[in-house]
C-alpha cells in the first residue's frame, strides 16, 4: 500500500510540475517550522502539495525529538505526503551533536515515525559562534552519526553566506550529503525568488541543489508555510 501511495504522490507530483532552465524538472512543496493539524494537512494537499518537509527538533529547549511536532509528522504520513524531516543542531549546548541525533532518532523510534530522510540545518550566522572550527566539528558529528544510525538520505540546509560565515566554506561534508538551500530576499509572495535553480551558486562541496526555498512566512489556506521546490529529474528529455 505504501509503494502505491509513494507511486500516486510522484505521479501527481509530475502532472503538476514544471520544466526549468538547464532541464530540471521541478516539482512544489512546503516546509513546516510549527504544528498544524490534520485539516489543514488535508487543505495543503487539496492546493497540489505532495511533499513536505517537518522541523522535528526541539533546538533550544531538550535538544531532543520535539513532541509538540509528533502528531503533526504522523497526520502528514496520514495524508499520504511524501514526508522529510530536518533540525537544526544546538551549538550552544553540553550535548554533543552525535548526542543531538541519537535523541532525536529515539523519539522518532518512540513515536514509530520512520527513519527517512534528515535535513540538517546550518543557517542563521547569528545563532551560530564564531568559532568555525568547532562550529565544523559539531556539524560533522551530526552528519557522521546520521549514517551510522541509518537515515536513508542527509542533506544540509544552508546557503552559500551562511554556510561561509559558519564553516568557513568547509567541504567536507561528503560526497553522499545533498544540499537544500535557501534564496529569499524578503518575506511573503513579495519577498520570493524566482521558482527555479537559476540562481543557484556552488558552495562548500555542493555543484548542485535537490531542494530550494524561495518563499517564508506564507500562508497557504490558515496555515504559515514556507515554500519550496525539488528536483524530479534533471534533463528529462535526454
Amino acid at each position: 500500500m505504501k509503494v502505491q501511495f509513494t507511486l500516486l504522490a510522484f505521479i501527481f507530483a509530475l502532472s503538476t510540475s514544471t520544466p526549468v532552465r538547464d532541464q530540471i524538472l521541478v516539482a512544489d512543496s512546503i516546509d513546516l517550522h510549527h504544528p498544524t493539524d490534520y485539516e489543514n494537512l488535508l487543505n495543503i494537499r487539496d492546493a497540489r502539495y505532495t511533499t513536505i518537509y517537518i522541523r522535528a527538533f526541539d533546538t533550544y529547549g531538550l535538544t531532543s525529538f520535539d513532541k509538540s511536532m509528533a502528531q503533526t509528522i504522523q497526520d502528514a504520513y496520514s495524508n499520504h505526503f511524501h514526508v522529510e524531516l530536518y533540525m537544526a543542531p544546538n551549538p550552544y549546548t553540553y550535548v554533543s551533536g552525535a548526542d543531538q541525533v541519537q535523541n532525536l532518532y529515539n523519539g522518532l523510534i518512540d513515536n514509530q515515525i520512520p527513519i527517512d530522510r534528515l535535513w540538517v540545518a546550518v543557517n542563521y550566522t547569528e545563532a551560530w559562534p564564531v568559532n568555525k572550527t568547532a562550529n565544523v566539528a559539531l556539524v560533522d558529528s551530526v552528519l557522521h552519526k546520521a549514517r551510522q544510525l541509518g537515515f536513508k538520505k542527509i542533506g544540509i540546509f544552508s546557503n552559500s553566506v551562511d554556510w561561509n560565515n559558519i564553516t568557513g566554506n568547509w567541504k567536507g561534508a561528503g560526497s553522499d550529503i545533498i544540499l537544500w538551500y535557501t534564496s529569499h530576499p524578503g518575506n511573503g509572495r513579495s519577498g520570493e525568488s524566482p521558482r527555479s535553480f537559476d540562481d543557484f551558486v556552488p558552495f562548500g562541496n555542493w555543484t548542485q541543489a535537490e531542494v530550494k526555498q524561495y518563499g517564508v512566512i506564507e500562508t497557504v489556506y490558515s496555515t504559515i508555510v514556507n515554500r519550496d521546490i525539488f528536483v524530479l529529474q534533471r534533463n528529462p528529455d535526454s
